[in-house]
């Protein structure tokens, strides 16, 4: 009886040895949120109609326990001018980013900010989604040029180094998203440090895009059950909501992750997407 009993407690240990070596307890908190366009044209939803309440929401978000605060935030779409308001509101957060029309300050940008007391900079850097990648271009059936921005970081607490990259696909080209998430799945196999990819990628995940990230060696945060949508489109009805935004990752694992559906005040959307985060924890 004893001996059994020793049989079960070893193994009762082992487990839990095998599952510490899988991932440390401590981690990190990324978040992808295409926030739209400053375009004055969508009324209610214009930015300077959400930008203050969203900003709200970002600070909240800040106030939740160390666990639950974001380390590491993506934005899509964002212009110049809500970047300059989203430096002001982050303030304890330092942003890279680039314009995707000159590799500047104009058109959109796919900016990265991390909190910097959790993470110091490495490097950085942008690529276009193209067969021109160093070159302000567009390939393929896109509509518009696309980039992807990425930054490597050292985790201050424990020297650990990751490179995390924000991108958006192409809205009309389904060659351009083919072929942008073959560039990109490239670039994740090329590192050799841990990676997250995160961003508007404008496909489901049945699609070949997604598919073609996942094969190549990329593991999707969500897990395989939770389907909630992440694109609302703001006044869309519910039915044509659709799940296109993505956090990514090799070399990572996710110990949580949601589609957060917070509103404004007036019980509107803060944006025609709704944020995905995740809490990523380091394998050792």
């Amino acid at each position: 009886m004893a001996q059994s009993v020793f049989k079960v407690f070893s193994g009762i240990i082992l487990l839990a040895l095998l599952g510490g070596a899988a991932f440390r307890k401590d981690g990190f908190r990324v978040m992808s949120f295409n926030l739209r366009y400053d375009n004055p044209a969508d009324g209610q939803d214009a930015w300077m109609e959400r930008r203050q309440e969203l900003g709200l929401f970002l600070r909240a978000e800040r106030l939740f326990s160390n666990q639950k605060q974001a380390d590491i935030l993506g934005f899509q779409e964002a212009l110049s001018s809500q970047l300059f308001y989203l430096d002001s509101v982050l303030s304890e957060y330092s942003r890279y980013s680039r314009g995707r029309d000159d590799g500047d300050m104009a058109g959109e940008h796919c900016a990265i900010y991390w909190r910097k007391s959790k993470f110091a900079l490495l490097d950085s850097g942008t690529f276009w989604l193209s067969e021109q990648p160093h070159v302000p271009a567009k390939s393929w059936d896109a509509a518009l040029p696309r980039i992807a921005s990425w930054v490597k970081f050292r985790e201050r607490s424990s020297g650990k180094v990751l490179v995390v990259l924000n991108t958006h696909f192409d809205h009309i080209g389904v060659k351009a998203r083919e072929a942008s998430a073959r560039q990109i799945a490239a670039w994740a196999k090329a590192r050799k440090e841990p990676v997250v990819v995160m961003g508007d990628l404008n496909s489901e995940p049945e699609d070949l895009p997604i598919q073609t990230l996942l094969a190549e060696g990329l593991t999707d945060a969500r897990p395989l059950n939770n389907t909630k949508p992440s694109f609302n489109g703001f006044t869309w009805p519910e039915e044509r909501h659709k799940l296109i935004d993505f956090i990514l990752t090799k070399g990572l694992i996710a110990s949580e992750y949601q589609v957060n559906r917070s509103k404004r005040s007036n019980q509107r959307e803060l944006s025609d997407h709704y944020p995905v985060e995740a809490m990523l924890r380091w394998m050792e």
